[in-house]
């Protein structure tokens, strides 16, 4: 799943921002992370929201309990494991390719 985020996420960087500079990477990595943690705690919420009988909206407003949680289930070695690899995608795929084309047209 990481690595799907990090390749859909670096594309769309790379599609709308259509940069050859670090810091596009860098975008497309921060995003990718922030997609796989916001993942994480709605997969939380929802999962409590049908454990404890609530709404999602009134499980969502329970940010501490579903940090709490997060920080208990989701950052074991493997978690960080594809963390790193959505890091990676998201900076790797968030490049603009550079032909041959563009390369003659900028000389």
């Amino acid at each position: 799943m990481a690595t799907g985020i990090g390749v859909l996420v670096g594309l769309g960087v790379r599609i709308l921002g259509r940069g050859v500079t670090p810091i596009f990477g860098v975008l497309g990595a921060a995003l990718s992370l922030a997609a796989c943690l916001a993942g994480n705690y709605l997969t939380i919420a929802i999962i409590a929201a049908g454990e404890m009988g609530f709404s999602w909206s009134e499980t969502l407003s329970q940010t501490d309990l579903i940090i709490a949680v997060m920080q208990e289930t989701t950052f074991g070695s493997i978690d960080l494991f594809f963390y790193v690899i959505a890091l990676y995608t998201g900076y790797a795929f968030s490049f603009d390719a550079l032909d041959k084309e563009k390369g003659a047209a900028s000389s």
